[in-house]
């Protein structure tokens, strides 16, 4: 069948027209409504909250028995009708914590053997020793600064009675104090006070007075002091003569002071009826040998020998000198007009 063109003139035109341009319009705004009121559906519905239950920490020792699954949470609907609003949705009430479920008591035969062993005790640290004090420093000495030392006097020569003896700084006077010397022990008294007080403080002396009984001895031996010097001539003023002497006996005595020098002062007399000077010339010389023995050219001590009154009748005395002195002069007699 043949197909009528409509006219555009025709009534039915105007009213298609309208129509083929409202039905977009609405379908617009319907689906702009849907999407405002689900917007609004999602604002106004309070969020849905799952609430966490800690459950407690429990030491097991046996498998657990199972609780059972938990139920998940139920989906939230979807909505498939976009032009309804949506229906609020009731909020879940809190579901009951789960109780602790108990473990489960292990069989006593089922227990493991468990050999507890002891603890070592901790090792002890070696205490560490005491760092070494640190040495205590001393302040350095100070120098002492000592006086000069006082000079020493050379020894002076000797003299006895006009007879001038080499130097010597160890002195020995042997007197006879036997009663032979009657005449003689004043003049012996004056010469030897006046020899010592020519000797220097530097020089020593001691003095000897012998018997054949036996010796009397000034103090100990010392230097020429003035106090000393002092004491001698007091000392010597109470020696009174008396009795015999031995020329040995003083000589031992002296020899057994280390001297330098010996005056032997003394006065030989001729013996009645062959006896002899103490134990006799000969026995006297050979005992003088072993007491002043010589050393090289010289002997340890020298000795000048003084007689009094008359020479010597039995010849000791110049052998002595000859022997133990020093050379010419170590032999003098002081005769009687020489004591005023």
């Amino acid at each position: 069948m043949p197909t009528t063109p409509q006219n555009p003139g025709s009534p039915k035109a105007p009213r298609r027209l309208r129509t083929a341009l409202l039905v977009p319009i609405v379908v617009s705004v319907l689906v702009h409504a849907g999407i405002v009121a689900a917007l609004v559906r999602v604002s106004l519905s309070p969020p849905r909250t799952h609430r966490l239950v800690d459950a407690p920490s429990v030491l097991t020792l046996a498998p657990v028995r199972d609780a059972g699954p938990i139920a998940p949470p139920q989906p939230e609907p979807s909505s498939t009708d976009d032009s309804q609003a949506p229906e609020p949705i009731p909020e879940p009430s809190p579901e009951p914590a789960p109780e602790p479920i108990a473990p489960a008591p292990v069989p006593v035969d089922a227990a493991p053997d468990v050999i507890v062993e002891p603890l070592a005790p901790p090792a002890l640290a070696e205490p560490t020793p005491p760092a070494p004090p640190e040495p205590v420093r001393q302040p350095a000495p100070r120098a002492v600064v000592s006086p000069p030392p006082e000079p020493i006097e050379a020894p002076a020569g000797v003299v006895f009675a006009g007879e001038e003896a080499r130097a010597a700084s160890r002195i020995v006077y042997v007197i006879d104090g036997s009663g032979a010397m009657v005449t003689s022990l004043e003049f012996v008294r004056r010469e030897v006070a006046a020899s010592v007080g020519r000797l220097s403080p530097s020089q020593r002396f001691d003095v000897i007075v012998f018997r054949d009984t036996g010796i009397e001895r000034f103090d100990a031996a010392g230097r020429a002091t003035p106090e000393r010097k002092a004491r001698l001539g007091v000392w010597l003023g109470a020696v009174e003569p008396q009795g015999r002497s031995d020329p040995l006996v003083g000589l031992k005595a002296a020899a057994d002071l280390d001297p330098e020098l010996v005056f032997f002062l003394t006065r030989s007399i001729p013996r009645s009826q062959g006896s002899t000077w103490g134990p006799g010339r000969e026995a006297t010389l050979t005992a003088m040998e072993a007491l002043n023995p010589r050393r090289g050219d010289q002997r340890r001590f020298v000795v000048k020998v003084v007689q009094f009154l008359d020479p010597d009748p039995t010849g000791l005395l110049p052998a002595l000198a000859n022997t133990h002195g020093d050379g010419p002069g170590s032999y003098r007699v002081i005769r009687r007009e020489d004591l005023r």
